[in-house]
């Protein structure tokens, strides 16, 4: 049933069919390059707080 409304509609109106996939598509590489860039911070913040132990270990 379901499909069959799907198929109707891309029989109707293909380009905005496409238009969705695209519009889809391209929220879904926003939000991976969102989390990389996330990840990317956290990884630095790790860094400084490792060398930050590491200097504070050095010192004692």
């Amino acid at each position: 049933m379901v499909k069959k409304k799907i198929e109707a509609k891309i029989k109707q109106d293909p380009i905005s069919v496409i238009i969705v996939i695209l519009i889809f598509a391209v929220l879904m590489m926003g939000v991976l390059v969102y989390m990389h860039v996330v990840q990317h911070t956290q990884i630095n913040q790790l860094r400084h707080d490792l060398n930050q132990e590491i200097e504070l270990r050095e010192v004692r």
